[in-house]
């Protein structure tokens, strides 16, 4: 793919000097770039990638994209092919969807967040969408696998550039459908920009990894990116048992199912799906 196409698709300015440079990866790591790669230097809480932009140019990266801090520490020369852009890391999730075809838009994709569950409910998804007969990949903490294909996963949900490129590699294999552990840190970090969720799943918000949203509300802003409009663009599944849950449920209002288990003695309280012994109520 020319340079000048990818960039344009993420409304990012094109270098004339390199515009017609053919792109044959995009990635966020300047520790492993192909020749010829887009790197998207992405800022973290201890390292900000885009300090690295002269050492991927020096292995062979087309052009280097990153933010305004690493541009003022690192200031490039007017001959260097780097563009400055505001966010990188959601910038890296949209080129790296652009370069790979959109992959999500190719299969049926379900997100699952919460902080307890994640990796339960994506599985059952899997299990059941596999037993109904449709090629079914699973993105999470365990591994990543559809048929055919076993990898090990390194994060609960990985660096944006890599799910867009498992994505790919699943719908070119023939898998319909994807069942995804997406984890709160990758909402605030961005890993899952880019992203088109036909579904999504809310299981449950408890005290936890507060050393990094500070707070239970921005740990339930970062939760609640998931089900913005941007991103999910079918219906959302949220677990009414907790009050965090309802609170998700009201904010989406039509855009979402609620559902809890109920006590088999308290049939007063609608009709319930029985299932395998359990009584589910659906909102």
């Amino acid at each position: 793919m020319r340079l000048h196409h990818l960039l344009e698709t993420a409304a990012i300015p094109v270098p004339a000097l390199v515009a017609d440079r053919e792109i044959r990866a995009v990635s966020g790591d300047s520790r492993r770039l192909p020749p010829a790669a887009l790197f998207v230097g992405v800022p973290g809480a201890h390292v900000d990638g885009g300090d690295y932009w002269a050492a991927s140019l020096a292995v062979g990266a087309a052009v280097a994209v990153i933010g305004p801090r690493a541009a003022r520490k690192h200031p490039p020369g007017p001959a260097d092919p780097v563009v400055v852009v505001e966010d990188p890391a959601a910038c890296l999730g949209r080129l790296a969807s652009a370069f790979w075809g959109h992959p999500s838009r190719h299969l049926q994709l379900i997100g699952v967040t919460g902080t307890n569950g994640k990796t339960t409910t994506t599985h059952w998804i899997e299990h059941l969408s596999t037993a109904l007969g449709t090629p079914t990949a699973l993105l999470g903490t365990l591994e990543n696998r559809w048929p055919g294909t076993v990898m090990t996963a390194s994060h609960t949900t990985a660096p944006a550039d890599m799910v867009h490129g498992h994505l790919a590699q699943a719908v070119a294999d023939g898998v319909q459908r994807a069942a995804m552990e997406v984890s709160s840190h990758a909402l605030a970090q961005q890993r899952a920009a880019g992203l088109a969720f036909a579904g999504a799943v809310f299981t449950n918000l408890s005290q936890d990894h507060l050393d990094f949203h500070g707070d239970m509300e921005s740990y339930f802003q970062a939760k609640a990116r998931l089900f913005a409009a941007d991103m999910l663009h079918g219906q959302a599944v949220i677990n009414c048992e907790d009050h965090h849950g309802r609170r998700l449920h009201r904010e989406l209002g039509s855009k979402a199912w609620g559902c809890r288990l109920l006590d088999p003695r308290q049939r007063d309280q609608g009709p319930p799906l029985d299932r395998n012994g359990e009584l589910v109520m659906c909102d």
